[in-house]
């Protein structure tokens, strides 16, 4: 908001508008590619649990991991159980389906918003 062109904002106070106004027509109107660009960006990370956090609080608890496993720590429990390769997969499935949400998310935003978008 610091790059906001100032003279905008001194042009709608001489036409009348008031802070409401202001902030309606100008500051969220600027905002909007902003706001656009980092929910395209954590579309993508939906899928990701925190693994730190959880891991960190029940460890390697077998009563707690069925309840409060995701992903991330299923990937981390078959990686030591079944091999690298089954974990290795099921992190791939993770990811593509985070590109997957973030193409259609993108496609959206640009119907919604001609030009506005990742890519």
């Amino acid at each position: 908001m610091a790059n906001f062109d100032a003279s905008l904002y001194e042009a709608a106070k001489v036409d009348g508008a008031n802070k409401f106004h202001s902030i309606l027509y100008l500051t969220l109107p600027m905002l909007k590619p902003t706001v656009i660009i980092l929910t395209l960006m954590s579309v993508g990370r939906i899928f990701y649990g925190d693994f730190g956090m959880i891991y960190g609080i029940i460890g390697n608890n077998p009563v707690l991991m069925d309840e409060v496993s995701v992903i991330d720590t299923y990937v981390y429990q078959t990686m030591r159980t079944m091999g690298f390769s089954y974990s290795t997969a099921i992190g791939l499935f993770q990811s593509v389906m985070g590109l997957i949400l973030v193409t259609i998310s993108n496609r959206m935003a640009k119907k919604v918003n001609e030009g506005e978008g990742l890519f």
